[in-house]
């Protein structure tokens, strides 16, 4: 009976160790203590929080993200980015705990990367809360550090299916600021995947990019109904005397060195053409005419959604290919 029971104690204590590793693989290999952190980028980020002491009219609270990089097992670089709810009020309180004299980049930066070195940063008097914010999201980053000779597989899943999800999107459905700064995300992330410095880089890249895709911005339907339809009109008044154009064509690249084209004019050229006929120079400036006016248009729906396209009024009869 009692082998019985310390079997079943045996297999209890299996089970919930093996839960423990489940929930918190991170910790197994975190860089704790003295353990050096292993070269690479750590980031993380943590809230600075008011308490009753602080007045209503002293500042706001904020995020801050703190990315902690390790080279030969030192601090090499330490940067803390203010991020939402920051504004200049709190610029005082960001300095003194950031870069200032007592500052967690200048004390710390340059030394052995290690929970101690970080636990070893007396906060700022002054800045109390801001320097509590950026202690706990730099211990957060370290403890998600492997220790350095440590052989850790990165778990790139989560990153690679971002990617994956960003690269089907269609530029054309959104609006050009939400749409830059969803590639810049998306270029930081091939980046980090390619890379693979660490965990917390690799995670770090993923969450940002479903972000910056969770924040893009519609362009207006209305927009790119019209947009649809303008283009189906441009093509088909293309098509419709294509082999004309086509002659056309033919007899302006035949024109010499010399020609005045400073002072070219379209209806003027077609009027000059004697292989076509009246009907047919009618025809040609007649649509010459009505896709001078969609280009136009498309030129300000365009700018109006994606900002500075370069679109210019030209004519280009034939699949984009400027012509005349």
């Amino acid at each position: 009976m009692k082998n019985k029971e310390m079997k079943v104690k045996a297999m209890s204590m299996a089970v919930a160790m093996s839960m423990v590793v489940g929930l918190c693989p991170s910790t197994i290999f975190a860089a704790t203590g003295s353990q050096t952190a292993k070269d690479g980028t750590y980031t993380k980020t943590a809230h600075v929080t008011r308490t009753e002491d602080d007045s209503d009219d002293e500042w706001e609270e904020y995020d801050v993200e703190v990315s902690l990089k390790v080279e030969d097992g030192k601090f090499s670089e330490i940067t803390v980015t203010p991020k939402e709810g920051y504004d200049e009020e709190n610029a005082s309180y960001f300095n003194k705990a950031y870069s200032k004299s007592k500052g967690f980049k200048t004390k710390l930066e340059g030394q052995a990367a290690t929970e101690d070195t970080i636990n070893s940063w007396d906060t700022v008097s002054g800045a109390t809360r801001t320097s509590d914010a950026i202690k706990k999201a730099a211990l957060e980053a370290i403890q998600s550090a492997p220790v350095a000779g440590e052989t850790v597989t990165i778990d790139t899943a989560k990153l690679e299916s971002a990617i994956v999800a960003a690269e089907k999107l269609t530029e054309s459905d959104y609006t050009a600021d939400s749409w830059s700064a969803m590639q810049t995300k998306l270029t930081a992330a091939k980046a980090a995947l390619k890379a693979k410095e660490s965990q917390s880089a690799v995670d770090t890249a993923a969450d940002e990019l479903n972000a910056a895709v969770k924040a893009l911005e519609k362009a207006d339907p209305k927009v790119l109904d019209e947009i649809d339809t303008l283009e189906q009109e441009y093509d088909r008044v293309c098509e419709k005397h294509a082999d004309l154009w086509d002659k056309v064509d033919e007899a302006y690249f035949d024109l010499p060195d010399d020609y005045d084209f400073d002072n070219y004019e379209e209806a003027a050229f077609i009027r000059s053409l004697s292989f076509l006929t009246d009907a047919e120079k009618d025809a040609l400036i007649a649509d010459y005419t009505r896709l001078t006016e969609i280009d136009g248009r498309l030129c300000e729906l365009y700018n109006s959604i994606w900002d500075n396209t370069g679109c210019e009024s030209g004519i280009c009869p034939f699949d984009g290919k400027t012509v005349f």
